[in-house]
């Protein structure tokens, strides 16, 4: 009885450290709640709007150009818009679009330590400006309907262990992955999961030798 019990235990002990090792699937985030700040970009809202950046790569403190069309507010004319860095900082605003809703213009990124700073707090690997309208303009007017597009760029230098985009190319929507996840870092859980199971096959051949040790005797 006591070695059926000790079996049962190791047999739990082992499955459940077994669904910790099992690797997962990454799955991309699907809205701010479950999107990293900083990390993952949050899913775009375009609503008719294209973003593109024309500079795909560039050095902290260096300038990004992008281009952009559809910028047309409900109400007439073009859409004031605001640019963020990694979903986080805003990085420039007040760009105005112009009546048929085409937008160009430049970005000045922010220096290296930003950067560092990012990847310290966010783990952020991956770089983009998000562009935002539909806030509100300053002259008080409705500047509907809302719509938010990021494109990522490379960042060549100046920041440590930065990943380059994954897309080499201006793109209007793109997304993000990772590896997948086992959810353990410590060669010690493997090694105590091989030894639960070497101690369970032990009590089972220990267990069969008493059986048949008993129906010997009883014969």
């Amino acid at each position: 009885m006591i070695i059926r019990r000790f079996l049962a235990v190791c047999t739990l002990l082992v499955a459940s450290l077994g669904l910790v090792i099992t690797p997962n699937a990454y799955a991309a985030c699907t809205g701010p709640v479950d999107c990293e700040r900083g990390k993952d970009p949050i899913p775009d809202t375009a609503n008719g709007r294209t973003f593109k950046l024309t500079t795909t790569s560039a050095a902290p403190g260096g300038t990004i150009q992008w281009t952009g069309t559809g910028f047309v507010r409900d109400a007439g004319g073009g859409q004031t818009l605001t640019f963020k860095l990694n979903d986080v900082d805003i990085i420039g605003s007040g760009e105005v679009a112009n009546d048929d809703g085409t937008a160009s213009g430049t970005i000045t990124l922010p220096d290296a330590a930003v950067f560092e700073k990012y990847k310290a707090d966010f783990g952020s690997e991956v770089w983009w400006i998000r562009v935002l309208v539909g806030a509100g303009r300053s002259d008080g007017d409705p500047d509907g309907p809302n719509s938010s597009l990021h494109a990522e760029f490379t960042l060549t230098d100046g920041a440590s262990g930065t990943t380059p985009s994954a897309s080499s190319s201006p793109t209007t929507s793109t997304t993000t992955g990772t590896l997948p996840k086992t959810g353990i870092e410590d060669h010690g859980v493997l090694l105590a999961t091989g030894g639960l199971a070497i101690a369970a096959l032990l009590a089972l051949v220990a267990d069969r030798r008493i059986r048949r040790r008993r129906l010997t005797e009883s014969a």
